[in-house]
């Protein structure tokens, strides 16, 4: 609910600010808050209240991201290429999201933490690469 509610306002921000500039903080924002959320040491009714709000700051960094990896793309691909740019983004996210449920029962039973550990890896992997982030 956060990405949705902020995805319009961090495109704005993007638009005045620069939009790598708004998709690397996006990036940091959420590898912080994932990582804050694998090393959480709270039980009970704190450690709940903490993954909430880690995930709210999370779903943050998570519109900087949605909203900046569309507009560079579209800025960066000339007009008869951002049909295909767009949807590989597309797939990319969809496959990320298909994969992330997959991966995240596998390791539930493992341990829950290392779900967030293996979401800021494969964001860092794809950041390093150069790959768009749509999820």
């Amino acid at each position: 609910m956060v990405t949705a509610v902020l995805v319009v306002s961090f495109g704005r921000l993007g638009d005045v600010v620069g939009r790598v500039r708004i998709y690397n903080l996006g990036f940091v924002v959420f590898s912080v808050f994932s990582v804050l959320l694998a090393v959480t040491w709270l039980h009970g009714r704190a450690g709940a209240l903490w993954l909430i709000v880690m995930r709210v700051l999370q779903g943050v960094g998570g519109a900087m991201l949605m909203a900046s990896s569309s507009a560079i793309l579209t800025g960066a691909f000339p007009s008869g290429r951002r049909g295909l740019a767009l949807g590989l983004n597309q797939v990319a996210g969809v496959s990320g999201q298909f994969i992330g449920l997959v991966l995240g029962g596998l390791l539930g039973p493992v341990g829950w933490h290392l779900v967030f550990v293996v979401s800021v890896s494969v964001r860092c992997l794809r950041h390093g690469l150069g790959l768009s982030d749509a999820a």
